[in-house]
């Protein structure tokens, strides 16, 4: 919590955080009674100026391997069963024999 001595007179504003950089003092804007408007664009300035928040944690390597499973031949054919089990296809198709969800072959 910031201390009462630290408070300026009027609470900041949106023009207080466009004016912010690095260096500044983001203390201000964490008090209590700050608009929450005002807080969320300071972090948000905070977070995306200081290099110190850009660094990787490592799990963003994860996402584009989920995304990459996500697209394989294997996933589309479980949303397709999972369409036929549900009754969503109305398949012309149903007496073909079905792909290998292992393989992708039929």
């Amino acid at each position: 919590m910031a201390e009462p001595d630290r408070m300026p007179a009027t609470p900041p504003t949106l023009d207080d955080v466009s004016r912010l950089t690095p260096e500044s003092d983001y203390s201000v804007f964490t008090a209590p009674e700050i608009d929450a408007g005002v807080r969320n664009e300071a972090l948000r300035k905070l977070f995306q100026s200081d290099p110190h928040f850009a660094r990787s944690d490592g799990l963003d390597v994860a996402v584009d391997e989920v995304c990459e499973i996500a697209q394989s031949p294997q996933a589309r054919q479980r949303k397709i069963e999972q369409a036929r089990a549900l009754g969503l296809l109305d398949d012309d198709l149903i007496e073909q024999e079905r792909p290998d969800p292992e393989t992708g072959t039929g």
